[in-house]
Parts: structure tokens; sequence; C-alpha cells
């Protein structure tokens, strides 16, 4: 039976997919795709290896999510709203499914990175009820931004769009003053908000054009130099091995725990992330015992160790008499548990 090309299938509402990770973690890492992106396609998960896959590897506690929206470049294949409508979206139904008190880390493509731009400007000067939520957000890495909209005459060229374009792609074609406007506030923002940088660009052609060359992709921050990738802007999210894209993101990854750990190292493996506290600092089994009640406490409610961690405490952690260490996975554990701030002492 004929079926009409308007009445193609539902538009997806705004959710987010869950890939992976234990719950309230302490990092949850949110992939937004761009213009005519999909949340899995785009980032090739589902297949081996992929961002999934090297994040699962060196950080198998965090949570890892994928974030689905309406955002098509013509109005006959869906169409969008405008772009600071979908930054509110976006912005409510992250904050509702992710309400801990975890770090965030945003990984962009293309048009992504404006609505993770908007969706920050939003909630810092108008929508200032999820102000509390952007405060969380830590890291955010850019592939393939148009920040300056520069490249937005020959990203059009390269989707060979002609007739009905959206909402999102009107307000890039006309390059008008709105994304000045962002530009010029994320990159005042930046510099106070101390977020964690990262900005990639393809070098190769899409479609025979550069869709997001080096002048387009840079933000214009002190310290953050995009960086060029051997790939399309299409292939841009889709690394297939652990390149300088997926290295420099999980060191990014690596500087937040650092960041929102201060005084407290990590002790990373290809399959193991364990917590623990620097040489210089160590705990007297009489410390611990002062937060706890009675001995099963010790060894079940090794999460109270981490209020004792001080710099002005002793080298030895141990029980009266003894240099003998407390196991590793109970350091680990409360070390997490302050991490997190989920732990209140009596």
């Amino acid at each position: 039976m004929f079926k009409p090309f308007w009445k193609k299938k539902k538009p997806p509402l705004t959710r987010l997919h869950c890939l992976g990770g234990n719950g309230r973690a302490a990092v949850d890492i949110v992939f937004i795709h761009g213009l005519d992106g999909d949340p899995f396609l785009t980032w090739r998960f589902g297949q081996e290896p992929s961002w999934q896959t090297w994040i699962a590897e060196k950080f198998p506690s965090f949570n890892v999510w994928s974030l689905e929206y309406r955002i098509r470049s013509s109005w006959w294949n869906g169409g969008s709203m405008p772009l600071y409508d979908r930054a509110l979206n976006v912005l409510a139904t992250i904050s509702s499914e992710l309400d801990g008190n975890s770090k965030i880390i945003l990984i962009c493509h293309s048009y992504g990175g404006l609505v993770a731009k908007e969706m920050l400007k939003a909630a810092f000067e108008t929508a200032t009820e999820y102000r509390s939520f952007c405060d969380r957000v830590a890291g955010i890495v850019f592939l393939g931004t148009p920040h300056n909209g520069s490249a937005i005459p020959h990203y059009l060229k390269a989707l060979n769009v002609a007739i009905r374009a959206s909402e999102a792609l009107t307000e890039l074609r006309q390059n008008g003053s709105e994304l000045r406007q962002l530009d010029q506030w994320f990159r005042q923002k930046a510099s106070t908000a101390r977020w964690n940088l990262r900005v990639f660009y393809e070098t190769l052609s899409t479609k025979g054009v550069r869709v997001v060359d080096e002048n387009s992709s840079d933000p214009s921050i002190s310290g953050v130099t995009p960086i060029g990738v051997d790939t399309d802007h299409i292939d841009l999210s889709k690394p297939s091995e652990p390149d300088v894209r997926v290295k420099r993101t999980l060191n990014l990854i690596e500087e937040v725990v650092h960041a929102s750990a201060p005084g407290l190292g990590w002790q990373l493996t290809s399959s193991v992330q364990q917590p623990f506290p620097p040489p210089n600092i160590g705990i007297q089994f009489a410390n611990i015992r002062h937060h706890l009640r009675s001995d099963e406490e010790v060894t079940n409610a090794s999460g109270r160790v981490a209020a004792a961690f001080t710099p002005a405490e002793s080298q030895n952690v141990g029980s009266p008499g003894t240099t003998s260490p407390l196991p590793q996975e109970d350091i680990a554990e409360a070390v997490v548990a302050r991490f997190q701030s989920t732990l209140e002492l009596p």
C-alpha cells in the first residue's frame, strides 16, 4: 500500500539512553549528537571498539549516556526546535535524569556543541532554577562544533539542503547575532567557570567541502587549542581506535576526577579504578574509631574512613601498635563516598 512520504514515523522524544555505569556514579558522561544525528550511530555505539568501550575500560564505575532529540535539517524529515527552546528542553531532560551530586562531562558533535553552550547560558541567565545542575558541568569536548558560524554556508552545501530548511538550519544559515552572542558569552564565562575543554575539527572534506575547519572550530579561549583530525565531519565523532580524540578525552575525564577530589590520587588500570590517599596522608586507627560505633562498622562501613583523611595525621593506616594498612577496597570505598558527598557522619 502506498504510504505518503510526509507520513513518516513520529519524531523521537528527548531522552537519555544509559549505555553503562553503576547508577549513582561519581561522574556522568553525556554524548550529544548534532544535526541529523543519532544517539547510537553518530558515535558507533554498539560496535567494538567505541567510545563506550574505552571509557568503560578506564573508568568502569562512571555512567555513560547518549542523548536522543529531534534535530533535523529539513522539515520533510521532522524539523527541529529553535536553539534556545531545544537547549531548555535538553536541560530539563538531563537534569531530571542526573539528579545526584555527580560531576558531568558533555561530549558534543557539531550542532550538539551549540546546544550544550546554549543550555549552560540559559541556566546561568534565564532558567536559573537549573543553575545548581550546570554548576556540576566540569568538562566539555567539542567535535566539529562551528563556534563562530563561519563555516555555515559550506555546511549547507555539504548537506545539500535546498527546500524547507528547519528552524535550526535557518538559524545557522543566517549566521545572525544570536550565534555571535552565544560565542562571546561562552568565551567570557569559560574564563571563570573553570571548565575542562577539548576541541577537535576535521581536516578532510565532506562531499567536497570542509564543513568545520580550524577557524570555525576555534572557540578563541586561552589555553584551548583546536586539534585537527584526519577524517571528515561525519566520521569525526566515530573513532575506530583510541587516537588523539579518545586519549585527550580520557585525559579530560581524569583531570575532572583530580580537580573534584583535591588531595586524593587515583590509581587507574585497564580494568580497575581505585582511589588512594597520597603518600603524605595517613590515618591512625584511633582516628577512624572516633567516627565508628562498633567493630562491625569498622569492617562494613568503611566509607566513614574518609572523614579521617587529613594531611595533619600520621603516615600509618592500621590498628593500634601496627603499621598494617586497611584493605585497599575499604580505602577505595571510603574515598568514593567522600568524593560523592553522600556520607554524613553522626
